[in-house]
């Protein structure tokens, strides 16, 4: 089930940027150390007032960016309280652990374990729980990926997140695979 899943996630990621032209761009196998959430680089910590339970540590990299964003998070068994809306679709495909959603105002909570995926829709609201060993591999359609890293957004430098240093990372993990 899992290769299955990250045959379609690579798919996915691949069907964006791959074309018939002599000069098509090199498929990229993705790194079974990055995919299994070892090797991953720093994340800041979550706000202080979006964290319900749990101790905040996660990791991060950032695979590949073209027309989409795919990289590996890592978290630690922690909850999290999204108020603000989520600033853009992603798919989330858990590799180990589970992923619990309840959107806001509701009680329905989705549960989505280790190898499977589930789709957070832009301006979800609502509680974001990690449990287990919890490792995903998202997708992100590049563009908005990039205006939640802007001043103010989710995943900028003021006080929330920021992706940025970890680009290089990526980059590096995907060249070490391409030259394999």
């Amino acid at each position: 089930m899992r290769a299955r899943l990250i045959t379609i996630c690579l798919f996915l990621s691949l069907a964006f940027t791959f074309t018939a032209s002599a000069d098509s761009p090199m498929p990229m196998k993705l790194s079974n150390d990055a995919l299994a959430g070892k090797g991953l680089g720093e994340f800041a910590p979550w706000p202080d007032e979006m964290v319900i339970s749990g101790n905040n540590g996660h990791t991060f990299s950032e695979l590949f960016v073209g027309e989409i964003a795919l990289g590996v998070y890592q978290s630690n068994p922690t909850a999290l309280d999204i108020t603000s809306p989520w600033p853009f679709d992603e798919l989330v495909a858990v590799l180990s652990g589970e992923l619990h959603l309840t959107p806001a105002g509701s009680d329905k909570t989705i549960v989505t374990k280790a190898g499977e995926m589930v789709v957070v829709p832009v301006k979800f609201t609502g509680k974001w729980e990690m449990k287990g060993e919890y490792v995903e591999l998202f997708v992100i359609e590049t563009k908005a990926y990039k205006k939640s890293q802007e001043p103010g957004g989710l995943l900028s430098d003021n006080g929330r997140n920021s992706f940025k240093s970890e680009m290089a990372k990526g980059v590096k993990i995907l060249n070490t695979v391409a030259a394999k």
